[in-house]
């Protein structure tokens, strides 16, 4: 190469376009069909240097497609490339390919650059500076209408001006643990200062897009949640935002990321990057990649808003998140949605199986915290947990204790335990029964969730006004926009005086039994729920109230002993810590099986499977014929059995039971056996010894003069009871 070369480039150089010819040119390249970048210039040597040919080379090389373009000098250090969009493609800007190829060109370009000037330096007599060019290539998405350039530039100016100022504010919301009622962590919430141009948080976000500075924007948003979450000594996980087209420009800048959270003090082990998707990415393996460079340096992964857009499954199973995001849009009227309630579960189910917790957003009403609860949903955030606020505040006491109950109503249902009516119960909307219909008809069309009108009278119900009843008026006010139509009669003439009414001690299985025999409910329908006296306590859904049943049926199964099917260990200790916490009245009872072992060797193990079922069934109908609907049976293996009920029912309990026991003596051993009482057992080393015949020994422990100790004490009281007569010296102890 030799200095002819330079002044080559430079004449060509002048054939830049005239102002009159650009503004047309760049007028057209930024419509919808075109992508314009902007290839700068930023030393005289390399002013020189650059031509077409040289630069289409590098273009060439960047890209990893075929596209078509056209490239121009627009002034003697700024070249335009025009980049002729694919139908149907989406907006190149908003492509991580096409960050990567601005990142690309400006390599090529600057590596082939100083190819030519170190050996031009080379030849002798040339006197060309020698200092390395400076490429910039800045990618400028469409506009879609020019009138609109004058609010837009006012718009970016006024974000810009915050941005350089330092002016944005965050806030902090709850991220909730459904658990326990605990705060799991804060979501940071950029905020502008009042008095500005662009205020909330999406008008930023697009005068950014339309700049092309999203991933600029989203490193200033970092910063600030970054500085005020410091300042506030977070202890807990912060979550940050982070649109996904930012991603690639995070190795741009300086400083990492964990880098600028160290120097402020903060641990990348506590932040979690939400990556939202706001156009659709198609280089899944490339945002995968910076994805993994985050994860490297300590912090986690969220996406954002699971279940809308274009956040898919696709996109999660891909990515392998930490955390899962669920929108809004999903968690809206959960409480009265089964079709959502059951997406939800799905997703839950397939988020356990990849190792993803997930975060349900937006719960406003207790109802839907309460399904996402009974759902297993891990973490929770919305209004009604708490407002965004400009310090760290967790959740109120009062919904600490709300969530704490419902989760301990979870495990009781996980355990197979059946729980009463009353525990799903929700408020539901009440009206007097002179209230007139065309105010129910009002309160139905502003709120498509509701599903019913409560009618009362003295706080007890009269009926229910299911809105099937006047879904055809309600089609009317639709179509016409007016409530003409709707009767002027009191909305007692309209209800349903027959519908199913339980009181709320009602086990749930029990009241899905009544309500499969009704020919009249439906899954839409709602069941009415009554305190003990006849007063109003809230309805459940028809839908919901088969779901938990079917639930407790599920997990009964799941947790139950595999010869009686009744519940197990686990259940037995989450129930009796539960009633243990409650310091009501409580009693528990053990029974054994005395002399079974020998009995399975004289008979078989299969007579004594025999002998354990029935006890299993004799419990059972004495419970039924004594006991109360909240008396817990369960089977701890062997021949062992737990009863829980109250001190005033436990004798008659233990009596029924003994005198059963005795009447089914006779399934097992001979007339002349029982009249003798015992068997004959070869024993291993040979003689015949006599054997009692199998009885019932049990012990059983009240509150009613003494405090109960925790679980495992009470258990062992009870072993120590039964101990003499498992030695053989009675069939009976109690205390």
């Amino acid at each position: 190469m030799h200095s002819s070369g330079l002044t080559q480039s430079l004449n060509e150089n002048a054939l830049s376009l005239e102002a009159s010819e650009a503004l047309p040119w760049l007028l057209e390249t930024l419509s919808p069909q075109h992508c314009l970048l902007l290839i700068g210039i930023g030393s005289s040597s390399a002013v020189l240097w650059a031509n077409e040919t040289r630069l289409n080379e590098g273009i060439r090389e960047a890209l990893t497609e075929s596209i078509h373009y056209t490239i121009v000098p627009l002034t003697k250090s700024l070249w335009g490339v025009r980049l002729i969009r694919r139908e149907a493609q989406e907006d190149p800007s908003m492509d991580l390919g096409l960050h990567t190829l601005c990142r690309s060109l400006v390599r090529r370009l600057d590596s082939a650059f100083r190819r030519d000037l170190s050996a031009l330096n080379q030849e002798a007599g040339i006197g060309i500076e020698t200092e390395v060019g400076l490429f910039t290539v800045t990618p400028v998405s469409s506009l879609t209408a020019a009138q609109e350039l004058d609010g837009h530039i006012a718009e970016l100016n006024d974000l810009l001006d915050m941005i350089a100022n330092q002016e944005l504010t965050c806030q902090f919301q709850p991220i909730v643990d459904l658990r326990d009622g605990y705060t799991y962590g804060y979501e940071a919430l950029i905020r502008s200062p009042k008095g500005r141009l662009v205020r909330r948080f999406g008008q930023m976000f697009e005068a950014a897009d339309r700049a092309s500075m999203v991933a600029w924007f989203d490193i200033a948003c970092q910063e600030q949640c970054f500085v005020q979450a410091a300042k506030l000594g977070l202890k807990r996980s912060l979550f940050v935002n982070m649109d996904a087209a930012g991603l690639a420009y995070l190795d741009l800048h300086d400083r990492s990321l964990a880098a600028r959270a160290h120097d402020l003090g903060l641990s990348p082990s506590r932040i979690v990057i939400e990556i939202t998707e706001r156009q659709a990415i198609e280089d899944f393996p490339r945002l995968i990649q910076y994805m993994n460079r985050l994860r490297a340096d300590g912090f986690k992964i969220a996406i954002d808003d699971a279940g809308a857009g274009y956040n898919s499954l696709y996109t999660i199973s891909e990515m392998r998140p930490d955390f899962i995001k669920i929108d809004r849009a999903m968690v809206r009227n959960i409480d009265v949605n089964g079709e959502r309630r059951a997406l939800l579960a799905a997703l839950l189910q397939y988020a356990r199986r990849i190792g993803t917790a997930v975060l349900a957003e937006g719960a406003e009403t207790e109802g839907e915290l309460a399904t996402l609860i009974d759902l297993g949903i891990p973490y929770g955030q919305g209004y009604l947990m708490g407002r965004p606020q400009d310090d760290f505040r967790g959740v109120t006491k009062n919904l600490r204790e709300f969530i704490e109950k419902r989760a301990e109503l979870r495990k009781t249902l996980q355990s197979g335990q059946v729980y009463t009516i009353s525990e799903l119960a929700r408020p539901g909307l009440t009206m007097s029964e002179d209230t007139l219909l065309n105010l129910a008809v009002r309160r139905f069309s502003r709120d498509p969730s509701l599903t019913s009108i409560v009618v009362t009278l003295n706080e007890r119900p009269l009926g229910l006004l299911m809105r099937s009843r006047v879904q055809s008026l309600l089609d009317v006010v639709r179509e016409t926009k007016s409530y003409d139509e709707v009767p002027e009669k009191p909305i007692s003439e309209w209800i349903e005086t027959s519908a199913l009414n339980v009181h709320g001690t009602t086990p749930i299985n029990e009241v899905a039994r009544q309500a499969m025999t009704r020919k009249d409910i439906s899954l839409d329908t709602d069941i009415l729920v009554t305190e003990t006296d006849g007063r109003y306590r809230g309805v459940v859904p028809a839908r919901m109230l088969l779901e938990a049943a079917t639930g407790v049926q599920e997990n009964r199964r799941r947790y139950a002993d595999s010869l009686t099917g009744m519940p197990g260990r686990v259940a037995l200790e989450q129930i009796a810590r539960e009633r243990l916490g409650e310091n009501g009245s409580l009693a528990f009872i053990r029974f054994d099986i005395e002399g079974l072992e020998s009995f399975n060797r004289r008979f078989g193990v299969i007579y004594g499977d025999d002998a354990i079922q029935a006890t299993a069934r004799l419990l059972r109908e004495t419970a039924i014929e004594i006991g109360q609907p909240q008396d817990f049976l369960s089977h701890l293996g062997g021949d062992n059995f737990v009863v829980l009920t109250v001190p005033e029912r436990s004798r008659a309990f233990v009596e029924a039971m003994k005198t059963k026991f005795e009447q089914i003596k006779s399934q097992f051993f001979s007339g002349e056996q029982i009249r003798q009482g015992f068997f004959d057992l070869e024993e291993p080393g040979g003689g015949i010894r006599k054997v009692p015949l199998i009885s019932l020994c049990f012990a059983t422990s009240d509150n009613r003069t003494r405090r109960f100790g925790k679980y495992p004490q009470v258990m062992s009281e009870l072993d120590a009871l039964l101990l003499p007569a498992t030695r053989g010296q009675g069939t009976r102890k109690a205390a």
